[in-house]
């Protein structure tokens, strides 16, 4: 960046020089008159205080100011001494030095000050770029904080999300099977605000009240498929809720005094049971109101199934951790598409982690003694067929730091384990085909 000085500026500057070169020649006649009447220019003083002359104008205005007024210096010089009687030629030769100097030396201080003026420009200029780039690094900075704080607000309530529910969940996990209704009841009043809810099991074509929040008049022991709404849920096998037959052209009567039904699935899509909501505040029924009770109704329905599957036989326990289990492998798959589902309706985080034995001498008993402590009770957990040890954990709602708690658990069971060699392989958020994942895990332990 450079500036160049106006015109107008340059003849200012210009007549300033030759004003204080008269200035100071004048201050140098009044000095020379005084104390050294006889002497003109007092060039029998080494160095001569005529130098002042070029040398302030020089250091101020630059060389071309500074050489004239030098020269100007030794042409008066010469002219009153010649006016005093003595012969230019001889004042020439006797002082050569001293006159020759004058100009000289306004020139040398001169080009040192254009020098020291461009070493100043080009600083000033430095610096205003560095000024003009700090501003707008600031404004950046700024901007960059905005968004940062943005995000973290996104996050923090993506995060309250995913720990609401991972926390409800994990709750339910650990409620006795004859308080589980009430639980459930209990967990969408505190987070969904629901007041008039009750959960009716689905046994023998029939629907029997489970559990009961709010107005028992509202919500009655038992329920008929003649209500169109609950027709709906058991045929659809998915949620139905009042807009919908509100839009059947009859908004008088809707053929269904609830706000909202909800089925909870096996892994089959077959009914255990119905949450039928007929009390939500109005600022809340809305669509993801509706998607986040129903995310709740689908992993309450896997529990309800995990514990079935317990019963029967068909999971087995993860080695010596009682309260972990090894699920069937169509299991497995229904919650990983529902773990899909939810990231994809509520942005609710999953992982898929494959820990596999790389040498094939590992037993599978032994890798599931060494990494059972670090999966978590109420994590899905499969073993996929093939000559090496392995172990497939689907983790719900767990974002990047349970990713990286994961993954620092199951390295330091590795390296606490000498010869233990396993490949760990992590999909996040994957909403890859289920079936296709899988295939891809099973050629890992092949």
């Amino acid at each position: 960046m450079s500036e160049t000085t106006p015109p107008a500026n340059a003849n200012r500057r210009q007549r300033s020089a030759w004003f204080d070169g008269a200035v100071v020649l004048a201050l140098l006649a009044a000095v020379n008159f005084i104390a050294a009447r006889g002497d003109v220019g007092m060039l029998s003083l080494n160095p001569t205080p005529a130098i002042l002359a070029p040398l302030v104008v020089g250091l101020w205005y630059g060389a071309m100011p500074g050489t004239i007024i030098g020269a100007v210096t030794a042409g008066l010089i010469i002219l009153l001494r010649s006016v005093g009687g003595q012969d230019v030629g001889a004042v020439v030769a006797e002082h050569p030095f001293a006159l020759i100097s004058l100009p000289v030396l306004g020139a040398l201080v001169g080009e040192l000050f254009n020098a020291l003026r461009k070493d100043q420009e080009r600083a000033q200029a430095q610096l205003q770029h560095n000024s003009e780039r700090l501003a707008q690094l600031g404004a950046d900075v700024e901007h960059m904080r905005q968004v940062r704080d943005q995000l973290e607000r996104i996050l923090l309530k993506r995060d309250a999300l995913t720990l609401s529910f991972d926390n409800e969940i994990r709750a339910l996990q650990e409620t006795p099977a004859e308080s589980f209704p009430s639980a459930l009841l209990q967990m969408l009043s505190r987070t969904e605000r629901v007041y008039d809810a009750a959960l009716y099991w689905h046994k023998d074509k029939k629907l029997q009240r489970a559990a009961l929040l709010g107005d028992e008049r509202l919500l009655p022991p038992e329920l008929s498929d003649d209500d169109p709404m609950i027709a709906t849920v058991l045929e659809n096998a998915e949620l139905a809720a009042l807009p919908a037959f509100l839009r059947n052209g009859n908004n008088e009567d809707p053929g269904t005094p609830f706000l909202a039904a909800f089925p909870l699935l096996d892994s089959d899509r077959r009914v255990l049971a119905v949450l039928v909501v007929a009390g939500l505040p109005f600022i809340s029924f809305e669509r993801t109101t509706l998607r986040r009770i129903d995310a709740f109704c689908r992993w309450a329905a896997q529990i309800v199934e995990h514990r079935e599957t317990v019963k029967s036989l068909a999971a087995r326990q993860l080695s010596k951790y009682g309260n972990r289990y090894v699920v069937p492998e169509n299991i497995f798959n229904s919650r990983l598409q529902l773990a899909q589902q939810t990231y994809r309706e509520l942005q609710a985080p999953f992982i898929l982690v494959l820990i596999a034995d790389t040498t094939k001498s590992l037993q599978q008993e032994a890798l599931e003694n060494a990494m059972g402590g670090v999966f978590r009770a109420g994590d899905t957990i499969t073993v996929l067929p093939g000559p090496r040890a392995n172990l497939v954990l689907l983790a719900p709602f767990a974002g990047e730091r349970a990713r990286d708690a994961i993954d620092q658990r199951l390295k330091g069971v590795v390296r606490r384990n000498n010869g233990m060699d396993c490949e760990i392989i992590y999909w996040e958020n994957t909403m890859r085909d289920h079936a296709e994942i899988l295939r891809e895990a099973k050629q890992k332990v092949q």
